[in-house]
């Protein structure tokens, strides 16, 4: 089978301050709903039916554009950089009570020396989702609060 995947489109934009630091927006578009499958499958019965005829049609009706938006700064103090920044991921779903946006923030900090950098950072994200958790009978879905955080160190060299 083939799957055709959504294009995105990004912007950013930059703000140097001199040699302080730096202020940045980044916006991205995705149209969840054009991805699309098919297959060189035949119907065996000459009916013209395929199996992706009903996953397509889910996906058109269920899934829509998505919009990012991300904005950051950075502060520089001699050898010490220290970092913010926020966003908000669209939720890939026509019916957000099913899929919420992602908004999240992060923080970090970063030292340079000699030709290496040393950086810490920490992002902390909310997500929530209304789950299913029977597929037979009269149940009311659970609400999933989906929350995460995330602490990353890494060390970068150039040699």
């Amino acid at each position: 089978y083939t799957i055709q995947t959504p294009s995105k489109i990004t912007g950013s934009l930059a703000f140097i301050i001199k040699k302080l630091g730096l202020i940045s927006f980044d916006y991205s578009r995705k149209n969840y709903s054009k991805m699309e499958f098919g297959t060189s499958f035949e119907d065996p019965f000459g009916e013209g039916w395929n199996w992706t005829d009903d996953l397509n049609l889910d996906i058109s009706d269920n899934l829509t554009v998505a919009n990012s938006y991300k904005i950051g700064a950075e502060i520089r103090h001699h050898n010490i950089s220290y970092r913010g920044g926020y966003r908000i991921d669209g939720s890939p779903y026509a019916n957000t009570d099913y899929y919420s946006d992602r908004k999240g923030f992060s923080l970090g900090v970063g030292y340079k020396f000699r030709n290496s950098t040393i950086d810490l950072s920490f992002e902390k994200y909310n997500k929530q989702y209304n789950h299913q958790l029977y597929d037979a009978g009269l149940t009311n879905q659970a609400v999933i609060d989906n929350n995460n955080t995330i602490i990353k160190l890494s060390i970068t060299s150039i040699l």
